[in-house]
């Protein structure tokens, strides 16, 4: 989801943006993928590339499993049982 709050009278803050320069979150790639526009989706990911980069919050840690990972590996341990 992308979410944004009022700011000053007409000016919205992104969320979302926010919490991906912060490294506290990942963005979605699957296939219904909505962005809003073109533009957010450019923005979205040269804000998480840059805090990986930078290490900042969850990419500082030596492993981590993002959610799209996480949801193909418990897809795969359910089709093997």
């Amino acid at each position: 989801a992308s979410v944004s709050i009022p700011r000053l009278f007409f000016l919205k803050q992104d969320v979302s943006l926010k919490l991906l320069e912060e490294g506290l979150a990942v963005v979605y790639r699957g296939k219904d993928a909505c962005y809003g526009s073109e533009g957010n989706k450019k923005l979205y990911n040269n804000a998480e590339f840059n805090a990986k980069k930078c290490k900042k919050g969850i990419w500082s840690q030596s492993k981590i499993e993002t959610p799209g990972e996480y949801k193909k590996s418990a897809k795969n341990k359910a089709g093997s049982k």
